[in-house]
């Protein structure tokens, strides 16, 4: 068996239909893409809303730095959901809870959430954290 050093070794091309090496061939200059930049997006849920039944799904959006010929990842950096009476929170079994995050046209970051619970119509404080990655 022979060994070669890394920058020693060669890439028989194609490598696979449509995938190329960054900077050889790629005729949409994709590959070359680097991250431009990132933006942290705080949600805030307090609830019930008026005219909330339980098992809804809440939702907000919040506008994103998106330019022109970019691509954004969204990724959930934390959450924090809490029954609350007041000011104090409440303890109870909380049951099922979702967090997503989503991207609308043309530059919105969106969080639904959603309590799956007998309890879910009981005051809450619902904090979510996401990022939104921007490659150029």
């Amino acid at each position: 068996m022979t060994t070669q050093k890394l920058t020693d070794a060669k890439v028989i091309e194609p490598l696979a239909p449509g995938l190329f090496i960054p900077g050889e061939g790629d005729p949409t200059g994709r590959l070359n893409a680097g991250l431009r930049g990132f933006q942290v997006v705080n949600f805030a849920f307090e609830g019930p809303a008026p005219g909330e039944r339980p098992g809804d799904v809440r939702s907000q959006r919040k506008p994103i730095d998106l330019q022109p010929g970019d691509s954004v990842v969204f990724a959930l950096m934390a959450f924090s959901g809490a029954f609350i009476s007041g000011a104090n929170l409440t303890e109870r079994q909380l049951g099922q809870m979702m967090a997503v995050l989503s991207f609308a046209p043309p530059n919105l970051m969106v969080c639904s959430i959603r309590l799956t619970d007998i309890n879910s119509d009981d005051p809450i404080q619902f904090y979510v954290n996401g990022v939104a990655l921007f490659f150029h």
